[in-house]
């Protein structure tokens, strides 16, 4: 049986946080489907309802500068994906081993510039972490630091960008964006219901997947609000805390 997207309570969040994780659940969908289901149209149509409030309070917002971060870093990605490729095959044996050791750490993950933003760039976040730890005479004798250094740059420019544009469009709360943050909430369970119905019924490999990885967003999320109420009951005991 294929696995059953998992329940969140998109109703704690704050409107920052539901709108994020909204946006992203409606750039899953995107990136998934390649013929929309029935069942996700009334939910990308109330989630565009909602982006729309949002711009009404902030019309100078564009999404145009988002973008372009996000190619830039997904540009990085392909450059040190072809670069460590054509060093596998260098002439000078120690570059090529030092670029096959690199290119092992890069290589444990797929591709991930074609996945929505919290996906692509929680897998971007890990595969820096670990090219970092790879000894810089390793990443010196396979040229490989420049690259290595501007993916981190481009990877960590969108996270930024990212996380602004989600503060600062979505703090703002009027009656407008409320009604229609409730009508995306409502639309997405309404589409979870149905989803996890067909799951059991007419499981697709596009359905299947889409749940997955719809899965690994709730968990993201969920771990983030865990962490951040522990955080909170923490400071209340001891107000001193950092």
């Amino acid at each position: 049986m294929a696995e059953k997207i998992k329940s969140i309570s998109l109703g704690k969040l704050a409107q920052n946080e539901a709108f994020g994780f909204l946006n992203d659940v409606s750039h899953q969908i995107e990136d998934t489907f390649s013929v929309f289901p029935d069942c996700v149209n009334a939910f990308r149509l109330a989630q565009k309802a909602f982006d729309d409030a949002l711009k009404t309070v902030d019309p100078a917002f564009s999404a145009a500068d988002l973008t372009a971060a996000d190619h830039d870093a997904d540009m990085a990605w392909s450059g040190l994906n072809a670069y460590l490729k054509a060093m596998l095959v260098h002439p000078d044996t120690d570059v090529r081993d030092a670029a096959e050791k690199v290119y092992n750490v890069f290589n444990q993950y797929d591709n991930p510039t074609a996945l929505a933003y919290a996906t692509e760039y929680g897998i971007m976040e890990r595969l820096v972490g670990e090219l970092k730890t790879i000894p810089a005479d390793v990443l010196n004798k396979a040229n490989a630091t420049a690259w290595v250094n501007a993916l981190e740059a481009k990877c960590a420019n969108f996270i930024q960008m990212y996380s602004l544009r989600v503060q600062d469009k979505a703090t703002k709360v009027t009656g407008a964006t409320k009604t229609a943050r409730l009508n995306a909430i409502s639309s997405y369970g309404e589409m979870v219901t149905t989803m996890n119905a067909l799951l059991i019924v007419a499981p697709t490999e596009e359905l299947t997947r889409f749940a997955t990885h719809l899965n690994e967003l709730i968990s993201t999320k969920q771990t983030a609000m865990k962490s951040r109420k522990t955080k909170a009951a923490n400071a209340s005991v001891n107000p001193s805390a950092e």
